[in-house]
């Protein structure tokens, strides 16, 4: 129950093919390999985490004479509802920089698995800046144990208008294979439609993974 307290010191390998979509990631910023430093502090208890971090800034923007370095501070809170049900709730904010507006965002996500093979993750995230205003993004994804290790994905995902960003609608379909304990092949298809276009934008990837 007690408060742990870490230094960070790392890179945010958030890369566009996360789980919960390329769009997410690149809302809340972490579609580059930026590296913060920052200080984290959580707290677990039987059915709660907290999880809350603050950061002065980029490391990038150290060394380099700047005197804006983009404070971010960032929370979650996750309740388990049960033993195959959580509630996530969580937050970021940036302060605004020479390169990038003051902006943040905050979202709710609900998790669940009816069954052992089957679980469900829907979120739901608002994003401001003081440039392009508000924006809303919406993921789900249902994942299906189809055979032992193979996972089969389905994941309709909206992002609304924001400045010069289209709103698009996108479809996307995975499936994963998990052969042994530390390594995963997954391939993914989306299907991406921004409004006003007559086109759809079609993205095929194949991914190995490796997890330590």
């Amino acid at each position: 129950l007690g408060a742990v307290i870490s230094a960070i010191t790392g890179t945010l390998w958030y890369m566009d093919s996360t789980p919960m979509g390329k769009w997410h990631m690149q809302y809340l910023g972490f579609d580059k390999y930026d590296q913060v430093y920052g200080v984290e502090v959580s707290r677990t208890t039987d059915k709660a985490l907290v999880q809350v971090t603050l950061a002065p800034g980029l490391a990038d923007s150290y060394g380099d004479g700047k005197t804006e370095h983009g404070f971010n501070a960032a929370g979650r809170v996750q309740f388990d509802l049960g033993p195959s049900t959580a509630l996530v709730a969580s937050g970021i904010f940036r302060d605004g920089t020479q390169i990038e507006p003051k902006n943040g965002s905050a979202g709710l996500a609900f998790g669940f698995a009816p069954t052992k093979r089957i679980s469900n993750w829907t979120q739901g995230d608002i994003r401001h800046n003081t440039l392009d205003g508000s924006s809303f993004v919406f993921i789900n994804e249902t994942a299906f144990e189809a055979t032992r290790g193979l996972w089969l994905k389905l994941s309709p995902q909206y992002r609304g208008e924001a400045g010069p960003q289209p709103q698009v609608m996108r479809w996307a379909v995975a499936a994963m294979l998990l052969p042994r304990t530390h390594f995963g092949v997954e391939t993914s298809y989306y299907r991406d439609k921004p409004k006003g276009s007559d086109d759809a934008i079609h993205v095929w990837l194949l991914q190995f993974h490796a997890y330590l």
